[in-house]
């Protein structure tokens, strides 16, 4: 459980930083 969370988590952090990156390529 402990394991799959972490994976969810790292995941999250994945889609928000290339959401990030998305942002800052439009401005």
């Amino acid at each position: 459980m402990r394991r799959l969370s972490k994976a969810l988590i790292e995941q999250e952090q994945n889609e928000t930083s290339v959401a990030i990156c998305r942002a800052m390529a439009l401005h």
